[in-house]
């Protein structure tokens, strides 16, 4: 993500449980992809698959993240 042909269209910073990410989405030969950093532990995703808009890469990467979200930092995994 990110190559030398690609163009940062939108960022956004989000936050759950009081972590806060960060979501950058890039676009490509008319493709988007998105890459998210947790701001708290540092662990980054990109969304694998290429979406056909950069809302839709923007939602692909807020699902991944809260999967990080849920197996790393929420507070409902950690009272087990």
């Amino acid at each position: 993500m990110g190559g030398p042909n690609s163009e940062w269209t939108q960022r956004k910073q989000m936050e759950l449980e009081k972590v806060k990410y960060d979501i950058t989405v890039a676009e490509s030969g008319g493709e988007y992809s998105a890459m998210w950093t947790c701001l708290e532990c540092g662990e980054r995703g990109a969304t694998a698959l290429k979406s056909d808009s950069a809302q839709q890469a923007m939602e692909r990467a807020q699902v991944n993240l809260y999967a990080h979200h849920t197996l790393v930092h929420s507070e409902t995994s950690h009272e087990k």
